[in-house]
């Protein structure tokens, strides 16, 4: 008689209950809840400028008339559907990082580089004591990501 292999099925529950049971380290919770603090932020903001797009519009023509054929309305609500399109992506990142998703982190490291690089640039063409604080939090986000090792074993 051959040999059969028993093949046991596992539930979607029981996966569920794996992947909820993994411990999040600290310091992922916390830049997950900054990027939900910037969701919010974002939304704000956005609903914000699509709601005063007028307002926005007359102000910035009134502070400079050669803007008045630049800034039309259709730009303000774009950069408020923008921003509100970007709360949503922010949202997804910030769940992937409470879930401990692999893509998130990279996400977040790149989105971390990039900032880091920009601040830089900042720093050395218009220096501003703000853009040093967002540098740090920004390289500071990157290397625990990378180089931490609690990170690095919960994300698998």
């Amino acid at each position: 008689m051959p040999k059969t292999k028993k093949v046991t099925k596992v539930k979607k529950s029981e996966v569920q209950k794996t992947e909820s049971s993994k411990k999040i380290p600290i310091g992922v919770k916390i830049i997950s809840i900054l990027y939900y603090i910037a969701v919010g932020f974002f939304l704000i903001t956005g609903l914000f400028i699509i709601s005063f797009s007028g307002v926005i519009i007359s102000t910035i023509i009134s502070m400079d008339a050669t803007l008045a054929s630049v800034v039309t309305s259709g730009l303000v609500i774009g950069v408020g559907i923008s921003l509100l399109i970007l709360s949503v992506l922010v949202f997804f990142i910030s769940r992937g990082l409470w879930k401990l998703r692999l893509w998130a982190k990279i996400t977040v490291i790149t989105i971390s580089l990039l900032m880091v690089i920009y601040e830089i640039y900042l720093i050395i063409t218009t220096f501003a004591f703000m853009q040093l604080i967002q540098l740090a939090i920004h390289a500071a986000i990157g290397i625990y990501l990378i180089f931490n090792k609690e990170a690095k074993k919960a994300f698998g």
